[in-house]
């Protein structure tokens, strides 16, 4: 009977590169907090004066889920460095045991990070397509000012 020898080396490797790609993932996470933050302000600061009755409670709802969209986004970064502590622990193990529950969770936490990804996508779609109504809106609004038409 052949005896089966586990190279822990390379399982150790495999587990240093999941601990990377935590990082990188806490990494995107947090410059989408930044770029969120950026998108409010824009949104309240610059836009809301500029729109009319109808943006302004399209902005309202996107403002609102813009801040649902951050507080998912801190749960998620903590559970990742949840994940990223357990990755520690397993690789201080010497035998690394556990490691099949930590690629299953591990696969979850992509899973997790990709919906995010996905969803905050969609939402900048939607804030920039209002930001550009808006615009074109202010736009239509100056070139309709009496100030120009006078001049013409």
């Amino acid at each position: 009977m052949k005896r089966v020898v586990i190279n822990l080396s390379k399982k150790r490797n495999n587990l240093f590169k999941l601990h990377s790609i935590m990082q990188k993932f806490i990494s995107e996470l947090e410059f989408l907090q930044d770029e969120q933050r950026f998108i409010q302000d824009l949104l309240t600061t610059f836009f809301v004066d500029l729109c009319c009755v109808e943006m302004l409670a399209n902005t309202r709802i996107l403002n609102i889920r813009i801040n649902d969209l951050n507080m998912k986004c801190n749960l998620l970064i903590l559970e990742l460095q949840t994940h990223e502590k357990l990755l520690a622990t397993l690789l201080e193990s010497e035998h690394l045991k556990g490691e099949n529950n930590f690629r299953e969770e591990h696969k979850k936490m992509t899973d997790k990070f990709d919906q995010f990804i996905q969803k905050n996508r969609i939402l900048k779609n939607q804030v920039f397509s209002i930001i550009k109504e808006i615009m074109k809106m202010h736009k239509q609004k100056k070139l309709l000012s009496p100030t120009n038409l006078n001049s013409a």
